[in-house]
């Protein structure tokens, strides 16, 4: 009896284990549709890490000084796309989560975002203006900034709903007059407030 009973238990973590390593598989799968993880960044996305990279260069064209940034971010939430977009789609309730985010506001109509953002990190209160659906549900949504810093940036927002977890993978690109703002500055700040949003508004699904 106490045989069978370890024999039920054991087939029963095994067949648990086969079933999360497919879910991993296919999340990986997704993902590098977008961006070529490695094995490293895989896991640490699989165990609900935050992803974030920034890349910032500063260059020279034409006697002009100019910069140019590129962003990738992914996240995973083991909730539902569901749940997890009724709740992210709230984008003038970010006020109330996030310390930094100083000001939030949408508009149905227009459907733009207003964000005002400060934290120790900035060097100077950051307005970002730009327009965007709510997202409620999985599909691509493209972005701009239209006013304010690094205005003219434009980016995508790919949500997969995978092995009933809630995938989310967003890339943007810049390139404008020098912003007098350290390289390895803006690539600091995107990444670490990037994970700092992410880490508190997962938390707050319920």
């Amino acid at each position: 009896m106490k045989r069978h009973i370890a024999l039920f238990f054991l087939s029963s973590f095994l067949l648990f284990l086969c079933r999360l390593t497919h879910a991993d598989e296919a999340v990986n799968r997704t993902i590098q549709q977008h961006w070529q993880l490695s094995m490293t960044q895989q896991n640490y996305l699989n165990q609900g890490k935050f992803l974030a990279t920034a890349e910032v260069e500063s260059f020279e064209k034409n006697n002009e000084n100019l910069q140019k940034f590129l962003f990738k971010t992914s996240a995973l939430n083991n909730k539902s796309c569901d749940r997890v977009l009724d709740f992210l789609s709230r984008y003038e309730d970010f006020k109330l989560h996030l310390d930094f985010i100083k000001e939030s506001k949408y508009d149905d109509i227009s459907n733009y975002v207003s964000f005002v953002i400060d934290s120790p990190l900035l060097p100077f209160p950051m307005r970002l203006h730009f327009k965007i659906p709510r997202v409620k549900k999985p599909g691509e949504f493209a972005f701009e900034f239209e006013h304010g810093f690094l205005k003219g940036l434009k980016g995508v927002i790919h949500i997969h709903s995978v092995s009933n977890k809630c995938l989310i993978y967003s890339e943007s690109f810049w390139q404008g007059q020098d912003t007098k703002i350290p390289d390895f500055a803006i690539e600091m700040f995107s990444e670490t407030l990037t994970r700092i949003a992410f880490e508190k508004l997962f938390r707050a699904i319920h």
